[in-house]
């Protein structure tokens, strides 16, 4: 699954399906969506399970199965587009130190909850290895700027690849002055801002923009 779509790119470029198939542009896709999770994501290895609120009190007892992470929203550690068991990692640690990896069976990437299939025993230690975002990135409620950023980064690599140069001319004085573009720059640009905002955490204004759809309103440059 994937954050953004070949019309979601479409969108906001000039990219045809002369220039560009959807096919390769839904490779091109894959390729953001991995390079957009390792600009926000924070990786977290073998974090110990532990208290940390009177809701989520990490209870190890031979009975207990539900924990939580200490970071969340959970992020997609596998750039599959979905934040799943796939993405989480837990171990069990006996008290002599030996390590068994557990079965979890479900995971609520907004409230970093999992659920293992085995609960430990009392006298387990419990650590977890996961990466977590600034915002939700889980494709089925993925933030807008999130997405928005995927789709800008797709952009800037469509045009890297078909369309490397653009060059625009023009005279003052009979002086002929040239400005050498690069749709590559400004579309990387825009998603650079995308993140920037995100990793700020700065609330996202939807003037203008659908949260359900945020590409909806975005005019083409």
């Amino acid at each position: 699954m994937a954050y953004a779509t070949a019309s979601d790119v479409r969108a906001i470029c000039d990219l045809t399906t002369d220039d560009i198939s959807d096919d390769d542009l839904n490779t091109i896709i894959e390729k953001a969506t991995a390079i957009a999770n390792a600009d926000i994501l924070v990786y977290v290895h073998e974090e110990t399970v532990e208290y940390i609120d009177s809701e989520r009190e990490n209870d190890i007892d031979g009975e207990n199965t539900t924990f939580y992470t200490k970071h969340k929203p959970l992020g997609d550690r596998n750039d599959d587009g979905t934040v799943d068991t796939s993405d989480i990692e837990v171990y069990y640690f006996d008290s002599e130190g030996n390590r068994t990896t557990a079965t979890v069976i479900s995971v609520d990437a907004a409230l970093g909850k999992f659920v293992v299939q085995t609960a430990p025993e009392s006298n387990y230690t419990v650590k977890v290895s996961y990466c977590y975002a600034p915002v939700d990135v889980n494709v089925g409620t993925p933030h807008a700027l999130f997405k928005l950023a995927v789709t800008y980064l797709a952009a800037a690599l469509a045009y890297s690849k078909i369309k490397p140069d653009q060059i625009t001319r023009w005279t003052v004085d009979r002086i002929t002055m040239v400005k050498q573009e690069t749709p590559f720059r400004h579309y990387y640009n825009l998603y650079k801002e995308q993140i920037r905002r995100l990793l700020a955490r700065v609330p996202y204004k939807k003037d203008g923009v659908d949260a359900a759809n945020p590409l909806t309103g975005i005019i083409k440059s």
